[in-house]
Parts: C-alpha cells; structure tokens; sequence
C-alpha cells in the first residue's frame, strides 16, 4: 500500500530526530552538539507543522521521550538449505563469522528488513519462517557504547533459489561459507555466535520456541 504525503513526511521527521537524539547522546564534539541540537529543534518544528501540536510546551519530561535514542534493532538470518547446511559469513567490519544481517530501517518491518539485508549481502531471496531468539548485546558485552537487540529469525530459500551462486557485496562481507551444524568448531568463532549457532540448532531440531538472551 502506496504512504500518503503526510505519512512520507512523518517518516522522514522520525528518521531526523533519530539522528539528532542518538547524536545528543554520545557525540562528545562541542560543534557537533550544538548542530545536533539543531536538528531536534528543525524535526520538533516539522512534528507541530505536520501534526497542529504544539511541542514547544512540553514539559522536560516530554522532551526526553521524544528526544531519546531508542536501542538499536538488528536482523539476522540464519539461512537453511535443503542439505540443512546453515549460511555464514565473515563480515569486513570485524572479521567475524556472522549471519547475514544488518539495521533496521524507520518504519520497516521486521520480514521486509531482514530481506533486504539479506539480499544486500549475499544476493539471495529468502522467507523468514521464525523468530530463533532475541539477543541483548548489553548483556553479551558489558563495554557497548549503543544498546542493540538482534532477531534472529530462521529463514528458507525459495526452490529458485536453492541453485542460486551466493554473490557477497565486497563491502561489507569477505568471503562466506554453507556449514552442518556439527562442523562449527573447525571455524573461529566468538562465544556470541556459538551461542547462537546452538540455539539455530535447538530450534531446527523441535524447539521452537524463541529464547531471550
């Protein structure tokens, strides 16, 4: 279904006092700061323009709410073949094995996100079938400076698909490999994704229902 103006506008308000709260947040730049602050001013304005409220009443207490960062929501896909093979890959970033995956977007949702990113990096169509767990990387590492949870979500590949050459996107993935499940310990990887890789497992074997870690 096509956004109307109104609901376009909304979107990119949202998307702008995104970036002024996370930058209010953790920038540490006195300059950066104050353009930061800009920002939030500029999307408040747009907010009342779009919406006939008027914002700069709020109490401080209101201005938090609308101003604070919100944890960052990630989407990976454990992807399955019909030889139960799952797909990794090693991300450029960090040189880790990983699953593909990535942020999601203002107004997306979770299936269509985690598609995209899918398809982004290693060139294929899947569906996502379930929710393997949600993870919280505060917990995972205590030194995060930005709070994110991961949905892993199992998907399968089309019958198209099956055949289909994994293409990676160079920037963002260095190489990619189809593995059983038994043969994860010939590949280094961190304790997150072992737990991960075991949880991909669990679910695979009868037990779906979700963990939160």
């Amino acid at each position: 279904m096509e956004l109307s103006l109104l609901e376009r506008l909304l979107a990119i308000e949202e998307q702008i006092r995104e970036i002024s709260a996370y930058g209010n947040t953790y920038c540490k730049n006195a300059f950066d700061l104050e353009n930061y602050e800009k920002l939030s001013q500029i999307s408040i304005t747009l907010l009342e323009l779009l919406t006939n409220n008027n914002f700069q009443q709020m109490t401080k207490a209101q201005k938090r709410v609308l101003g604070r960062p919100t944890p960052l929501i990630i989407v990976d896909a454990a992807i399955t073949n019909s030889e139960n093979q799952i797909l990794l890959i090693r991300r450029t970033d960090s040189g880790r094995w990983a699953f593909p995956g990535g942020h999601l977007n203002i107004g997306e949702t979770i299936s269509n996100g985690v598609r995209r990113e899918v398809l982004e990096e290693v060139g294929l169509s899947v569906i996502p079938m379930s929710i393997v767990g949600v993870y919280d990387n505060g917990l995972e590492d205590s030194n995060v400076l930005i709070q994110s949870y991961t949905i892993l979500l199992l998907c399968n590949l089309p019958n198209d698909q099956e055949k289909h050459e994994v293409v990676v996107n160079p920037d963002e993935v260095l190489t990619k490999k189809w593995i059983h499940n038994n043969a994860i310990r010939f590949l280094k990887l961190d304790q997150k994704m072992k737990l991960r890789m075991m949880d991909v497992h669990n679910h695979l074997e009868g037990n779906v229902q979700a963990v939160i870690r």
